[in-house]
């Protein structure tokens, strides 16, 4: 499978031992289950990863199957104090996701992920290894910590297509799924057009014009429709809709806002 093969393939020497091709950003690990996954798929070929369990449902059955606690610690602090951090990380992390106040399970586990973030050659390896530690100890940190969230110039540098597939994306299919619609589009800034149509829940985007006629029709600036899609309200205001108004509304009435701030290290 993807991860044993990760774990015994190396770099040729000639290569492994050159500054500018070590494991500093990128790790050898990642990549190759990175190249795995895009040409063979997830699926390993053994049916029982077909459809497992989730994270919470196995971990609780792991807490179950092994019920003696104090001799499980004791093993777990053995193994750490032998520099099996990895396996250490491992076997606790199902102890949090089976009770995420185990404190002591917690603490063990912050303690494997530390040892594993002091002896990661790669950045981002060595980042997220604390942060999981860190969020282990302390809580989530993500709502008092900074991080990019995408300045008003990037933003307006996306396409118009860009934002139609975040709209897309972002739609809650299951709640949309009855609310079919269609609405033909222009952008008067970049004379772009387009022809949106909604069906059973999945919003399908079209350069140009189409055939059927539309639902509503609506023509604006790349700016107001970056407004739609970031939320802003009065987006639309002064703005002329053809047909059923209602659309540009029913549009983004069912888009998911993303959490950023998402626990990495417990359910």
């Amino acid at each position: 499978t993807a991860p044993e093969i990760s774990r015994t393939l190396q770099l040729p020497d000639a290569l492994d031992k050159i500054w500018y091709t070590r494991q500093y950003y990128g790790t050898l690990s990642h990549n190759i289950k990175a190249v795995y996954q895009k040409y063979m798929g997830w699926y390993d070929a053994n049916p029982v990863n077909l459809n497992p369990l989730t994270p919470v449902e196995t971990a609780k059955k792991w807490a179950e199957y092994l019920p003696d606690r104090a001799a499980l610690i004791a093993k777990v602090r053995a193994d750490l104090e032998k520099g099996e951090y990895q396996w250490v990380a491992q076997i606790t992390k199902e102890l949090v996701f089976a009770d995420p106040t185990d404190r002591e399970a917690r603490e063990l586990c912050a303690d494997a992920l530390e040892q594993l973030g002091y002896q990661a050659e790669s950045g981002p390896w060595r980042n997220v290894y604390l942060t999981g530690s860190i969020e282990l100890r302390c809580g989530n940190q993500a709502d008092i910590t900074k991080s990019a969230a995408g300045g008003p110039d990037v933003r307006k540098a996306m396409t118009a297509r860009m934002m139609l597939s975040f709209i897309a994306i972002s739609t809650d299919a299951l709640a949309a799924q009855h609310d079919d619609l269609s609405l033909a589009l222009t952008i008067t800034d970049t004379a772009e057009t387009f022809f949106l149509k909604r069906r059973a829940g999945v919003l399908l985007c079209y350069p140009g014009s189409a055939d059927e006629t539309p639902d509503a029709s609506l023509a604006l600036p790349k700016e107001r429709l970056l407004g739609m899609m970031l939320g802003i309200p009065h987006a639309l205001d002064g703005i002329r809709i053809d047909g059923d108004a209602s659309v540009p509304g029913r549009l983004l009435k069912y888009m998911t806002r993303f959490t950023p701030n998402f626990n990495i290290t417990e359910p």
